[in-house]
């Protein structure tokens, strides 16, 4: 409701602004340029002694696409496969880009339904 409120605030200043004829045309966006994030995420699943470890050390955002430094650790005694074939759930993975980076505004995308687009990984 908040985003809402700001989102709608500033569209409205924004077009007041360019209404008003003297201010300088807007500058059109341009695309950050490649970086790299040191990330240290590490998430585990499962009850101690059988765990699931999923690790991303760090992520490059480049011009063609990214990247990403993982590490996946099955310390259970099934076996699993990253993009298996024959899973019966999907096991692909990719990256989604938030406004915010906080956990909030990942529950409610995911409550909402209206999670940013996935940019998949091709391997």
């Amino acid at each position: 409701m908040v985003l809402g409120a700001a989102l709608a605030g500033f569209v409205f200043s924004s077009s007041a602004v360019r209404l008003d004829g003297d201010a300088a045309p807007a500058e059109p966006s341009v695309a950050a340029g490649p970086q790299t994030a040191m990330l240290y995420w590490r998430e585990t699943y499962g009850p101690p002694g059988q765990t699931l470890v999923f690790e991303v050390e760090r992520l490059r955002v480049m011009r063609n696409g990214w990247k990403a430094w993982i590490r996946l650790t099955n310390k259970t005694s099934v076996a699993y496969e990253v993009g298996d074939p024959q899973a019966t759930i999907d096991r692909s993975f990719g990256l989604m880009l938030f406004e915010t980076g906080r956990q909030a505004e990942l529950e409610n995308r995911n409550a909402e339904g209206t999670p940013p687009a996935l940019r998949p990984a091709t391997r």
